[in-house]
């Protein structure tokens, strides 16, 4: 989390998903999703100081004094104080989707075990494995099938909050497109 960690007084927010990539130096590419979502933690003082030490961002003794001046008839121990967590999946493949629906099950299960999820091998297109008691599915365009990458966003999305003319223009841009009428 590069603004640190965020906190919450009595009412989180809702998980957040995002789509990430990181380019190494030699151009190889890492795919990733992250959730981020707000856990209680306990309202005593040696939980306060080492979350109020552990950031820059943000005093949470602050916090909760200007939260008690405008609610005074609040006690501080029925305060309720949410912190933000992140979990993160990684991949050489950009399974965004599959990516999300991992974390999103994740989040919503107790985790016993580690829990062993398979890398595809080249030469298979579709493998299944199990997160709790959902069964998932991913699909791997074949290695032979190189024309396109693979693009596991929906497109519909993409399209309409960019705009014909920003797509275009993008495109421009980006590839160097020279566009030439007869």
């Amino acid at each position: 989390m590069p603004d640190g960690v965020s906190i919450r007084l009595n009412s989180p927010d809702l998980p957040a998903t995002h789509p990430f990539l990181i380019t190494r130096l030699d151009g190889t590419r890492y795919y990733g999703v992250a959730l981020t979502f707000f856990e209680q933690i306990n309202n005593d003082d040696e939980n306060i100081s080492q979350f109020s030490s552990s950031t820059a961002f943000i005093s949470l003794n602050r916090l909760i004094e200007n939260y008690n001046r405008t609610c005074r008839h609040q006690r501080r121990s029925s305060l309720l104080i949410y912190a933000s967590k992140t979990i993160c999946l990684i991949g050489s493949q950009a399974h965004y989707s599959i990516f999300k629906r991992i974390l999103e099950l994740l989040y919503r299960m107790t985790i016993e075990h580690d829990l062993y999820i398979p890398s595809p091998s080249l030469s298979h297109s579709a493998f299944k494995f199990n997160v709790g008691e959902r069964q998932l599915t991913v699909w791997q365009p074949s290695i032979h099938d190189n024309d396109l990458p693979l693009l596991d966003f929906n497109l519909l999305d993409f399209f309409s909050l960019l705009g014909v003319v920003d797509l275009v223009t993008c495109a421009l841009l980006e590839h160097q497109i020279i566009l030439k009428s007869s």
